[in-house]
């Protein structure tokens, strides 16, 4: 039992620890390969020809939808907080790169 001095009074202590470990080969595997995977195959719509817009466009759509899809999820898992995290960050950054990938379809 461990002691506690406090002004002129000695008071006992008891407790006890807990510790608590957190595995991040799993954030690893659920967001980010999951995003860097989704962000390749976007980039993939620059090997189909400009005329085939169907299907550049569809591929780019359901990547974004996805990606924001994770990002939501996310959002809803992870502690409240105010100002951005570092899964924000990454998730905004893909979501960034597909969305210019679709700019870029609409330019052509």
């Amino acid at each position: 039992m461990l002691q506690y001095d406090w002004g002129e009074q000695t008071w006992a202590t008891c407790g006890f620890n807990i510790v608590l470990h957190r595995t991040r080969i799993q954030n690893l595997f659920e967001v980010y390969l999951t995003c860097t995977l989704l962000v390749i195959i976007s980039w993939i719509s620059f090997i189909i020809p400009p005329n085939i817009v169907p299907g550049r466009m569809g591929l780019l759509v359901i990547t974004f939808l996805a990606l924001i899809n994770i990002f939501i999820e996310v959002k809803g898992t992870a502690p409240i907080s105010n100002g951005l995290n570092a899964y924000d960050i990454f998730l905004v950054m893909c979501i960034a790169q597909v969305f210019m990938a679709c700019m870029e379809l609409s330019l052509i």
